[in-house]
Formats: C-alpha cells, structure tokens, sequence
C-alpha cells in the first residue's frame, strides 16, 4: 500500500493535510516504513546496549527478569544453531510490539514458542529450530534479557568477522 493511500483512506487525511514532500508520498509504500521503523529501532536498541544504558525503558520490568549462568549458556548454544541477526530483529520487534504490556498469564510461556504462535498469527514463516535451539526455560518473562545475549552474540560475531 503506497504511503498516499495509507494516509487518505486509512488516516482519513485530506490531500492538504499529507507528508511535505510529495515524492515521499507518492513512492514510498507502507512496509518501507515499517522496515525503516524497525532498522532504527534495532540501531538505537543496540547503541544503548553498547553505552550501558536501557533500550527498552518504555517496556515492562515484568518481561526483564534475569537469566542465569545456566540458561544464558543454553541460550547461547542454541543460538550457535540459528541465525542470530534474524532472531535479534524478530526478537526487538516483539519486546517492542507485543510485550510492553503483556499479561501475567503469558510470561511463563517458552519464548520460543510465544515467537513461533505470534509469527503464525501474522501469517509469517516461523523461525526454523527456534523451538528445537531455545531452551524451555527461557520463557517471555526472560525477554529483554534474551535480547542482550543475542546482540552480544550478533556483536562478537561481527567482530570476529571484521578481524
């Protein structure tokens, strides 16, 4: 859907009332923008990671809890397994869409399978072994927390590959 429409039919804004730019309007489509969205959102998350700051200051502390040594190693073998980088993305997109205010009855449910169900829901390819790599005990209430093992990984994964 191009952005011209989105904005007349969808946000009921009059041709007056559109983007500045009209290039802009009449070229860019709606999942460009969603794409952007989530490129700057991922960008920002990890800069703030790197100086020690919080990303996810707007989300729930209830989706925060702490892993410990056993599960952060189960996380990291597992996600030897999978491509980090997509989980990375996959995985800020649902802190950000789906677990600011996520209900207590969720949080105990294995992450992996609350991404896999979620991706199903929204007609997407679900991530090939998440299940089978992710242990059981890394559940939606470990999530931000997952996210920062996963970048750190990303991150020394690129690093390696730099050198």
């Amino acid at each position: 859907m191009s952005i011209r429409d989105y904005l007349h039919s969808g946000l009921k804004m009059t041709l007056r009332n559109g983007l500045k730019s009209g290039k802009a309007e009449q070229f860019c489509q709606l999942q460009h923008i969603v794409s952007l969205w989530l490129l700057l959102s991922l960008e920002r998350a990890r800069v703030l990671t790197k100086r020690r700051q919080d990303p996810f200051d707007d989300v729930s502390e209830k989706v925060k809890s702490s892993l410990d040594k056993k599960q952060k190693f189960g996380l990291n073998s597992g996600l030897q397994k999978l491509n980090v980088d997509h989980f990375v993305g996959v995985l800020l997109e649902f802190i950000l869409l789906y677990l600011k205010h996520v209900p207590d009855d969720q949080l105990h449910f294995p992450l992996s399978e609350y991404i896999n169900a979620k991706l199903e829901e929204k007609d997407c390819d679900v991530i090939d072994g998440l299940e089978d790599y992710i242990p059981e005990d890394i559940k939606v209430e470990h999530a931000v927390e997952a996210w920062k093992v996963a970048c750190q990984k990303s991150e020394d994964y690129h690093s390696r590959m730099q050198e």
